[in-house]
């Protein structure tokens, strides 16, 4: 049951790569409908693995994109008092690899003796 929770929330902080968050609200305040529905039935997902794409459903942009008319990339500062860290990208992981010694079986060895002989 842990390594399905570490997965499942695992995939929710990818989600979006990164750039979404959950919002509830709209812009103006008000209920997102669709947001709490999908909240709601993912939260039935223990007994119907298929629910937990519900939550996508409450899922919003939080990229910050800045454009001009032009479509070009403008010069701008974003001043944040958050650790940088926050923004970098998490190291893949790895499994870590250990060397183990080949078991030599004795009907190899038992062949070998038997062709040595010949």
């Amino acid at each position: 049951m842990s390594k399905m929770g570490a997965i499942l929330a695992s995939g929710i902080l990818d989600a979006g790569g990164r750039n979404v968050t959950i919002r509830l609200l709209s812009k103006t305040k008000h209920d997102k409908i669709t947001a709490v529905v999908g909240l709601a039935v993912f939260s039935q997902f223990w007994y119907w693995y298929p629910l937990i794409y519900f939550m996508s459903l409450a899922f919003s942009p939080a990229a910050l994109i800045g454009v001009t008319y032009d479509l070009k990339s403008p010069k701008f500062e974003l001043l944040s008092h958050a650790k940088p860290s926050l923004f970098e990208c998490p190291e893949p992981t790895t499994v870590p690899t250990t060397a183990s010694t080949v078991a030599v079986l004795s009907t190899s060895a038992k062949a070998k003796a038997r062709a040595s002989k010949k």
